[in-house]
C-alpha cells in the first residue's frame, strides 16, 4: 500500500556488496514504517480487535533487490485485508460515506519520504556493516 520511489547512483547499478547492504537498510526501514503505521492504529483510531494491527507488516520484496513493502496483510494472506482499504481511505465506499479514512499508510510514506534521520541512520549503519 506505500510506495517510495529511489533514485541515484546507488539503485541505477549498484554492486553485490551494496545491494546487499542496500537490502539491509531498506529491511530494517519498512520494518520503521511498520511501527508507524501501527502506533497510528489506537482504540478509536482504526483499532477495535487488533486484526489489522497485526497485520500491517513490513518486509523485503521477496523477488525484487531494493524493494521494500508496507502492507495490511499481503504477505500472511495473499492479499490485503478487505477493510483495510476502507479504514485507509481508499475505498469507494469512503466516497459514499462521512468516513474519510485514517491515513496511516499515507501518512508514514510521507514521513519516509522526508527522509528522516531515522532512514539516513539506517543506512550508514548497513552500508558501514557491509564495508567494515
Amino acid at each position: 500500500m506505500t510506495r517510495m520511489k529511489t533514485s541515484g547512483a546507488f539503485f541505477d547499478n549498484p554492486s553485490a556488496r551494496l545491494v546487499k547492504a542496500g537490502n539491509r537498510a531498506l529491511t530494517d526501514i519498512a520494518r520503521l514504517g511498520m511501527e508507524d503505521v501501527r502506533s497510528q492504529l489506537t482504540p478509536g483510531h482504526g483499532f477495535k480487535t487488533g486484526n489489522l494491527f497485526k497485520h500491517v507488516l513490513g518486509y523485503l520484496h521477496p523477488t525484487k533487490n531494493l524493494h521494500a513493502i508496507i502492507d495490511a496483510g499481503e504477505k500472511l494472506l495473499g492479499a490485503n485485508l478487505i477493510y483495510s482499504y476502507w479504514v485507509e481511505g481508499v475505498s469507494t465506499l469512503n466516497k459514499r460515506s462521512r468516513f474519510k479514512g485514517y491515513r496511516m499508510f499515507r501518512n508514514t510514506a510521507q514521513w519516509l519520504n522526508k527522509k528522516p534521520k531515522a532512514v539516513d541512520d539506517l543506512f550508514e549503519r548497513a552500508i558501514r556493516e557491509e564495508f567494515s
